[in-house]
């Protein structure tokens, strides 16, 4: 500190910190160096400015006047720093949503406030964040793969470079924020899936989570404002919404659990009666359920549709569903070793394979020694003989239930081929039937074309490949890829798919982007583009009477449709046709 070069130094260095530039002369800097270490004496201690009552004033006078304008200037710049510090926020805040404000401080704002360093950095940090603030604008109309595509390009990777750390931040938010829209848009895909579902009539996949919440959506715009248990308009929408879409919302889920803990007859009854629509439409939908609830619910359902009254269905139900003594227990465990009972439960594990196989198909039987079956006839009957004793000892309910839960976990699958008996098959799993509305079959056939053109290029004729359940799929919905191919010995050798990086590949059904539903929405595409079209065309028409293009002659409305020239109008469909 004694060196007069490296004092100068010092001294030009702190100058330049506080006030952001350098307002004094080398020379000068020089003068009070010297001054300092008593090498020389200032000329006066007294400052010119060119004001006169200044000038005039003593050193200390001067020292004195120049502190408490310091002291005022801090005290305006606080003050002023406070006054658009909300300003600031409200900015940052819109930034981060994405929207630009119509006001936002400037840059005079900040060097006010807080100085010309600080506030220059402040300033900066503020353009940074406009930037940010329209990639978040831009991105919210961006599908996840082309905002995933911002977020690999925009990501900091020179640590070297100027606010490294605030840039890393800032994308780490960017990262929150995309995720965030990514589920806004699932979620308006699922609403867009559902509505396009019940317009179609095209089930969609139960494991999908965003299409449980565009169902408790739907319900909740479209059905729970007018919602009315004794109405039968009301239980007919779900009983729709719940057949077409194939999943039940979780409010009325809900309902039915509450109620079946209830006596009331004017809960009960309508409750059973929306529950009876609900499972004679779509059993797997209401298999959620406790199968108490499910029993009681039958019951009283039943007993409701054959004139029992109210009060006496719902006793009577209520005390063979929660309430059986000691008799009914034992006359239903003799009932379970009878072989007529043995017999029945048999024949109603093969009705139900016979009922999920296609009309077209051979149906497989259960019966068939197979490891497959044998867990099939073990499972069944397991459920089977617990619902018997549940509804009271009802066959014919036991066998409802039964068939309604299985159905989640056993289907029959031809989705290698031949119908066979299968657990976890991809229909089961995902809702399908097998026929017209298997979505599955068609998607995985397209990806088994391109493995086998990948990897075997028809180098031999036997090679198959085929899906197999195996522990995983319970936790993912997802299948092993299997090949299988003729040994030397002529029986089939079944061996993994591995895939270019050598792991084994999985098949996970995507209804999304199965062929039949890109099918089935482009065609409702070409409708809704048609629709718009005839009304556009119908808007610029000027006749003001009655006219079609093809020569259709108006219907005589004292005849009923089909009787001679009175038939539907082309532009009036039914039925989907």
């Amino acid at each position: 500190m004694t060196n007069p070069r490296t004092l100068a130094a010092l001294c030009a260095g702190i100058v330049s910190h506080e006030n952001g530039n350098q307002p004094y002369t080398e020379d000068q800097i020089n003068t009070g160096v010297s001054a300092a270490l008593g090498l020389s004496a200032l000329n006066s201690s007294k400052r010119r400015t060119g004001n006169a009552a200044f000038d005039a004033a003593s050193p200390s006078a001067q020292g004195a006047f120049l502190r408490q304008a310091q002291a005022m200037q801090n005290e305006q710049r606080a003050l002023y720093a406070q006054q658009i510090g909300s300003s600031v926020k409200d900015a940052y805040s819109a930034l981060d949503e994405g929207f630009r404000p119509s006001q936002m401080p400037t840059q005079n704002d900040f060097l006010q406030a807080y100085g010309p360093l600080k506030g220059a950095k402040q300033w900066q940090d503020m353009q940074d964040q406009v930037k940010y603030g329209a990639v978040i604008g831009a991105a919210k109309d961006m599908s996840p793969s082309g905002r995933q595509d911002v977020l690999e390009r925009l990501r900091p990777n020179d640590p070297n470079e100027p606010n490294f750390a605030a840039n890393q931040q800032r994308w780490d938010k960017m990262q929150s924020k995309f995720k965030q829209l990514d589920a806004e848009w699932e979620k308006g895909q699922g609403v867009n899936r559902f509505t396009s579902s019940l317009q179609n009539n095209f089930p969609l996949d139960p494991n999908d989570k965003n299409n449980q919440a565009a169902a408790d959506h739907y319900f909740d715009q479209n059905v729970a404002p007018d919602f009315n248990l004794k109405s039968d308009d009301s239980l007919n929408q779900v009983a729709n919404i719940t057949t077409k879409s194939g999943i039940l919302p979780t409010q009325i889920k809900t309902m039915l659990t509450a109620g079946a803990t209830s006596k009331d007859p004017s809960v009960v009854v309508p409750m059973a009666r929306m529950y009876g629509q609900i499972f004679d439409n779509n059993p797997a939908a209401v298999t959620n359920l406790d199968k108490g609830a499910m029993a009681f619910y039958q019951k009283v359902y039943a007993y409701d549709r054959a004139g029992v009254p109210a009060d006496k269905a719902v006793d009577m139900s209520y005390s063979q569903v929660y309430q059986q003594d000691e008799r009914t227990k034992q006359m239903i465990s003799t009932k379970q070793r009878d072989k007529d009972y043995l017999k029945g439960r048999e024949s109603a594990a093969q009705s139900n394979i016979s009922a999920l196989t296609s009309a077209t198909s051979l149906t497989p039987s259960s019966s068939d020694p197979s490891r497959s079956n044998l867990q099939y006839q073990r499972d069944y009957q397991t459920i089977y003989d617990a619902n018997f004793a549940q509804t009271g000892g009802d066959a014919g309910q036991a066998e409802a239930m039964t068939n309604a839960m299985i159905r989640n976990t056993w289907g029959v699958s031809s989705v290698n081929g031949t119908p066979e008996i299968m657990k976890y098959a991809p229909e089961a799993v995902y809702g399908v039937n097998n026929g017209s509305g298997n979505w599955i079959q068609g998607q995985w056939e397209t990806e088994k074309r391109e493995l086998l053109d990948k990897s075997f290029g028809g180098q031999r004729d036997d090679t198959r490949l085929v899906l197999v359940p195996d522990a995983i799929t319970p936790r993912d919905q997802s299948y092993s890829v299997m090949v299988r191919q003729k040994n030397a010995e002529g029986y089939d050798d079944v061996r993994p798919y591995y895939g270019e990086t050598g792991m084994p590949v999985r098949f996970k059904p995507d209804q999304k982007t199965s062929p039949m539903y890109k099918a089935t929405m482009g065609f409702q595409q070409q409708r809704v583009e048609a629709a718009k079209e005839q009304r556009q065309q119908n808007e610029t028409s000027t006749s003001s009477g009655f006219t079609n293009d093809t020569g259709y002659q108006p219907p005589d409305f004292t005849k009923p449709f089909g009787s001679g020239m009175n038939q539907l109008p082309s532009n009036i469909t039914a039925g989907g046709k």
